[in-house]
């Protein structure tokens, strides 16, 4: 299992190298191979980052190998994942977007996200 490296695209700041890989990366996710949209899905990482503002627990984190230096994973904290916190009437942070790109999956990656987001 890689070591992975927690950094939000906030710190990073949109025009960062890591940022910049990790959105080619998602505006290349297909439903049938990522069970994603790319293009929906970094404008959901956008509408949720305009909606945290700066000083927000909210925000998109990617995970990068320590060895690679690759953009591996992504993982959003949100206020609610696509409505389905206001249609069951549950408030509160949601982790969504957790994402792993496809030639690494079955190596623990997302396990170990999980553990690194909570």
């Amino acid at each position: 299992m890689p070591d992975l490296i927690m950094r939000s695209i906030r710190d990073l700041g949109v025009t960062s190298p890591e940022v910049q890989e990790a959105r080619l990366w998602i505006l290349s996710m297909t439903p049938a191979a990522d069970g994603e949209d790319g293009t929906s899905f970094w404008h959901w990482i956008e509408e949720n980052s305009a909606i945290a503002g700066a000083e927000s627990i909210y925000n998109t984190f990617l995970f990068i190998d320590q060895q690679t230096q690759r953009v591996v994973a992504t993982a959003s904290i949100v206020r609610d994942d696509r409505g389905v916190g206001a249609k069951f009437e549950m408030a509160g942070a949601w982790l969504g977007g957790v994402n792993v790109k496809r030639d690494v999956r079955g190596q623990g990656i997302g396990r170990q996200v999980s553990k690194m987001v909570h």
